[in-house]
């Protein structure tokens, strides 16, 4: 192993592994196999249809606001707005191809999210990681596809200490330029997976409000262990991020911060204690029931 020193000018020197590693200067790494690379690549693939759906959506909204066809409903998208939108009538034949392709665009693009999900139910049981994903579907804000992209995206978190480490993987922690006496800090570096972020941060949102679970939700909380529900209080009640897995389960009427960058911290130290005691639970031969 070549080493140098910063600032240093001789040439670099042979250290030896295990001296390095006797030092505590070696830092364990997670290599993932090539199931889960797998995996993580059928994630990105729906991520990236979901993006190029929102792109043709927006397209045909753009179209409809220059023509001064303002839709009068509330929610956009459903098959109210999408009988509104083919009963529209354009003055130019030009315009009219223009706007047919785009709903045939939207189309394409809409079944192609639909298979790529399909896929991701399909491949979930068979996962090592399907009792992590199911115990993360009791939270709110998370889903399936939500679930499956955040642990495609940063493999097993059993691997991370506490939580400040997962934190700090994912770059949800203040820059800082400091020297001396002087004390500075700024905005999160947003260094780490932007992918996982965003959607932790989407999954924050959820937190703002009273804890309210519809018919589906209901079934997947019911799926997890009682443990995973108890720590899924925490964002409730807005406890610290380095605080202890042990805790009570919080009035679901308190709210919390607003996600902003300091929401998804303490999502993520829910994630990081569900993510050890679902493995834990695995290694003892229990097993969670897939929702």
């Amino acid at each position: 192993m070549m080493t140098r020193r910063a600032g240093e000018d001789e040439p670099a020197r042979w250290v030896e592994p295990g001296q390095t590693l006797r030092a505590g200067e070696l830092t364990a790494v997670w290599a993932p196999d090539d199931r889960h690379e797998a995996m993580r690549d059928l994630s990105r693939a729906r991520l990236a249809a979901k993006k190029d759906l929102q792109g043709k959506r927006q397209q045909i909204i753009s179209l409809m606001l220059r023509l001064g066809r303002i839709y009068p409903g509330k929610k956009t998208w459903g098959p109210a707005h999408m009988d509104w939108l083919m009963r529209q009538k354009l003055g130019h034949g030009e315009q009219r191809i223009a706007f047919e392709e785009l709903m045939e665009a939207v189309r394409q693009e809409s079944e192609r999210v639909t298979r790529l999900e399909e896929a991701i139910r399909e491949a979930v049981p068979e996962r090592s990681l399907a009792e992590v994903v199911t115990a993360l579907q009791a939270m709110r804000g998370i889903d399936l596809i939500a679930a499956v992209a955040v642990l495609a995206e940063l493999g097993d978190l059993t691997r991370f200490q506490n939580p400040r480490e997962l934190m700090g993987y994912l770059s949800l922690v203040p820059s800082e330029n400091s020297t001396g006496d002087r004390l500075e800090r700024g905005g999160i570096t947003k260094a780490g997976n932007g992918r996982a972020r965003r959607i932790l941060v989407e999954a924050a949102w959820a937190y703002r409000h009273p804890a309210r679970a519809g018919r589906e939700k209901q079934a997947k909380v019911a799926a997890a262990p009682r443990r995973v529900r108890e720590i899924d209080a925490r964002p409730k009640t807005g406890a610290a991020p380095d605080e202890q897995t042990e805790i009570a389960v919080a009035n679901p009427r308190i709210r919390v911060c607003s996600p902003t960058s300091s929401g998804p911290r303490p999502l993520l130290c829910t994630i990081h204690a569900v993510s050890n005691f679902t493995r834990v639970r695995v290694e003892r031969g229990y097993r969670v029931r897939c929702a």
